[in-house]
């Protein structure tokens, strides 16, 4: 059975009976989806507003349930009009900063989220052609999608829609792609400490660069530079949204950037803004800042 990941130092799970519909879950999946996997996510939270936030980059791809009649999510359009998502989306690799995303009503979703190559992997479609897209799930999974979803909101519980997830994607796990070279290449630039060269990773699995490039674009959908700064910079994210009174310099360090000019650049380059702006308002909704940053302790 997958388990919950538990709070560090009082994280949102510990606070988050002090008020009314504020729960942010996150938890692992089993050992059968692992390789394909990385963690789920579960959200429920009354959003009494219309709160705006904006789609970060991200290197993974996403698959998002809205799982509550009452909510309201949508992209707010340049001309400042509303345009709702669909009720489960796919969410490819996300290169650059996307449109503000509005938030309000009652909202309970439930997020898979894969590992670089995992979705490639159980879906063996090529993920170039979802980067930078967000677009309804039943142009993949078709009306199974919607199938699946309505049994999540059946269930009130975190580790029961896990369960009804996991029955649902086992049935791809006999004609799965084997894991290849690139799956060791992810792997060494999504950990943490001492940053690994592309250079020397080419060496590792004897590939040309060329090559390497393809296999991105064909299966994660990003270059490896792209890939590998994302990454960092989404570690620095899901660290201060789990501990919003940490330090930027602290971050700084522990997200493995040489300094705060470095990552001030990142934020300039990928959400243009500076990270203090960015999280100005993270104490307001820190269980959706979790959700959005994807959050996973293994990482932060």
């Amino acid at each position: 059975m997958p388990s919950a990941w538990s709070w560090p130092h009082g994280g949102p799970e510990t606070r988050h009976d002090e008020a009314p519909r504020r729960r942010f879950w996150a938890g692992k999946p089993g050992p059968a989806l692992a390789p394909y996997i990385d963690h789920y996510e579960y959200l429920d939270i009354d959003i009494p507003e219309h709160y705006d936030r904006f789609l970060s980059p991200t290197a993974e791809v996403g698959l998002a349930f809205s799982l509550s009649s009452r909510r309201r999510i949508a992209r707010r359009e340049p001309s400042g009009g509303l345009t709702l998502y669909p009720d489960s989306v796919i969410v490819g690799p996300q290169s650059h900063r996307g449109d503000p995303v509005t938030f309000t009503g009652g909202i309970r979703a439930f997020y898979v989220s894969f590992r670089p190559v995992g979705f490639y992997r159980l879906f063996r479609l090529p993920v170039a052609d979802l980067a930078d897209r967000c677009f309804d799930s039943a142009d993949v999974l078709g009306p199974a999608g919607e199938t699946l979803r309505r049994h999540l909101m059946a269930s009130r519980q975190p580790a029961a829609m896990v369960a009804i997830v996991e029955r649902f994607f086992s049935v791809l796990l006999d004609s799965a792609a084997e894991a290849s070279e690139l799956h060791y290449v992810t792997t060494s630039l999504s950990g943490a400490g001492s940053p690994v060269r592309i250079s020397d990773l080419l060496g590792d699995v004897g590939w040309s660069r060329r090559r390497l490039e393809r296999r991105f674009a064909q299966q994660v959908g990003l270059t490896a530079k792209q890939f590998a700064k994302i990454v960092r910079f989404r570690r620095a994210l899901q660290m201060k949204a789990a501990e919003p009174g940490r330090s930027w310099t602290d971050i700084t360090h522990s997200a493995d950037y040489y300094d705060q000019a470095h990552l001030g650049k990142d934020f300039s380059a990928l959400v243009k803004t500076s990270p203090s702006d960015y999280f100005a308002g993270i104490t307001r909704y820190p269980e959706l800042e979790l959700f959005l940053s994807q959050y996973s302790p293994e990482r932060a």
